[in-house]
């Protein structure tokens, strides 16, 4: 049986509350599924993607960044098994971390790569101060050096496809470097991620 289900984000395309609410009811759907069968419900993580982003709520008031978050948050806290997150909190602190007590037990960092998204840049971007606050998080839990360590955000850190000579900017995060050097130092062994509309899968060396 699964114990973890990861949502990479874009579960909207214009970030609405009514899209949102589709989305919501949806993933629930599928806790429902385990709960109506009495059997254990895996945890649901998720993380925001570029087009769950509300760029018409934020042009209201450009210096509260929030504000385009807003719907995503409130679809975040009505989805079951999932970890709450305060309204009104700033893009660079929409991550979480879930722990499952399995063998060996999992550790789930989700991170928010959409945090310099606006309709005119659409780049991924995780930042400095999210990704050393969560993991300072990480640093605190008894024995977090012991568990399977994997990160879930939406952009991805490497091109989907490594041939293609036309990479254009937000085909991979700004701070792809910074990202992948910190998340192996702190011992993560798998990324998932969203964005493009491909399958996709390669090894990343610490290199």
């Amino acid at each position: 049986l699964p114990c973890l289900i990861t949502a990479s984000g874009d579960f909207t395309h214009k970030g609405t509350t009514s899209e949102f609410n589709k989305a919501h009811k949806s993933l629930n759907s599928i806790i429902q599924h385990f709960q109506a069968k009495e059997i254990p419900e895996p945890k649901l993580v998720t993380c925001p993607g570029n087009h769950d982003v509300n760029w018409e709520s934020a042009k209201s008031d450009p210096d509260a960044r929030f504000l385009a978050y807003q719907a995503y948050v409130a679809f975040k806290n009505k989805l079951l098994n999932s970890k709450r997150i305060e309204s009104g909190i700033e893009p660079e602190r929409i991550y979480d971390i879930s722990t499952i007590n399995t063998n060996p037990a999992i550790l789930c960092l989700s991170l928010n790569s959409t945090v310099v998204e606006n309709a005119n840049d659409h780049r991924g971007y995780i930042g400095h101060s999210q990704l050393q606050n969560a993991l300072r998080e990480i640093d605190s839990i008894p024995e977090s050096a012991s568990y399977l360590k994997i990160a879930v955000f939406h952009h991805h850190l490497v091109p989907v496809h490594s041939t293609d000579m036309s990479i254009k900017a937000e085909e991979v995060m700004a701070d792809t470097a910074h990202v992948k050097q910190s998340l192996h130092a702190a011992g993560f062994s798998l990324v998932l991620h969203g964005h493009r509309h491909h399958s996709h899968a390669e090894q990343i060396t610490s290199d």
